[in-house]
């Protein structure tokens, strides 16, 4: 059985909330995501993978959904989170670059 896109983002973006609710004083966001609406985070972001290269901060906090905004503040607060945030990050646009051959 192959896994989806959605669902696979699903898992990796729940791997992101666990890891960002041990370190911050808030969680991420209430409940999990759907596969839908991880995907639509994902093509959002691969949109700006430019950004995330340079990892332009004013522009990925532009395209993230308002729940996620408190949570960027907090991690770009944090320059010990700074790596491993850009890395989710490009994971997920280049999961959508794999998914669309873009």
């Amino acid at each position: 059985m192959s896994v989806t896109t959605g669902a696979f983002l699903q898992e990796k973006f729940g791997n992101m909330q666990r890891w960002l609710g041990t370190e911050l004083k808030t969680p991420l966001m209430e409940g999990y995501p759907t596969d839908i609406e991880c995907t639509y985070v994902a093509e959002k972001l691969h949109d700006k993978r430019d950004a995330i290269a340079e990892r332009d901060w004013d522009i990925i906090y532009n395209e993230l959904p308002g729940a996620l905004t408190t949570t960027v503040d907090e991690i770009r607060s944090r320059g010990d989170l700074h790596d491993k945030f850009w890395r989710y990050l490009s994971l997920f646009s280049d999961t959508i670059a794999a998914a669309t051959g873009s």
